[in-house]
């Protein structure tokens, strides 16, 4: 997997984490896929913009020789959006509590853990695919090189206010010809909202937990949906709202 230019790759050791609703493991299990979503499909508007600084001077920089681009060219990279899609994962030693909160829709969810050697090992061969650790900037002053672009590079980029995401992502666009992308068909471009890249559930995964604020049954629930589809993967439930120690008694 090449690198992108300015985008550092974690180490292969490094702990990533997926949280999620249990409908998307189960999806994950029986597809046999990970879901990319497209960029213009983020709650954030900003996704798959480059940072405003100097802005107007990077773009004209990038698209001043290409033939029929779209005017303003913002509008084109409007559109350039729906060609990118990511896959987005949490880096981080231990388990955080604002991501459980804020990526569940119940507290009957779950979280997957691996590493970034074991995710990267076990995707498709596809040199398109770029892995790289999300860069938290000021907006309003990062410029970014236009030397050797690579259109995926604004996907790795996002404001400050999202650094307790620690993210790592997972990015490829889609390979249209040079005319589809930048000719003015690319008003009437449709690309689906989202695809899955095809990987082995039970080599990718190393741990799935559920989340915290799940009763205990709902462990042993997913254990048991797990191995009905004969998975040899580790289901705990997270410790990380337990006392740590036992709760005196009321005589206390």
């Amino acid at each position: 997997m090449v690198a992108l230019q300015d985008i550092e790759e974690p180490d292969p050791d490094e702990t990533i984490w997926r949280y999620m609703d249990l409908s998307k493991l189960i999806s994950i299990i029986e597809t046999s896929e990970l879901y990319f979503n497209r960029v213009d499909n983020y709650e954030d508007p900003l996704e798959g913009w480059l940072p405003a600084g100097k802005f107007e001077e990077q773009q004209y920089d990038l698209y001043k020789d290409l033939p029929d681009v779209p005017s303003p060219i913002q509008e084109a990279i409007l559109k350039f959006r729906k060609l990118v899609y990511t896959n987005c994962w949490t880096i981080d030693r231990g388990q955080s509590d604002a991501m459980w909160s804020n990526y569940l829709s119940s507290d009957k969810g779950v979280a997957i853990q691996t590493t970034v050697g074991q995710l990267n090992s076990h995707l498709p061969s596809n040199p398109d695919i770029k892995l790289g650790e999300v860069q938290y900037v000021d907006w309003d002053k990062k410029k970014i090189s236009v030397k050797n672009y690579d259109p995926l590079v604004p996907v790795f980029y996002k404001r400050k206010a999202f650094k307790h995401e620690k993210e790592l992502r997972l990015a490829f666009r889609l390979d249209l010809d040079h005319e589809e992308v930048y000719s003015p068909a690319a008003y009437e471009l449709r690309s689906p909202p989202g695809k899955g890249i095809c990987i082995d559930p039970e080599s990718l995964v190393d741990t799935i937990y559920t989340s915290p604020r799940a009763p205990e049954w709902f462990a042993e629930t997913v254990e048991e949906m797990i191995d009905s589809y004969d998975l040899e993967v580790d289901v705990e439930h997270s410790a990380l709202l337990e006392p740590p120690f036992d709760t005196p008694s009321e005589e206390f």
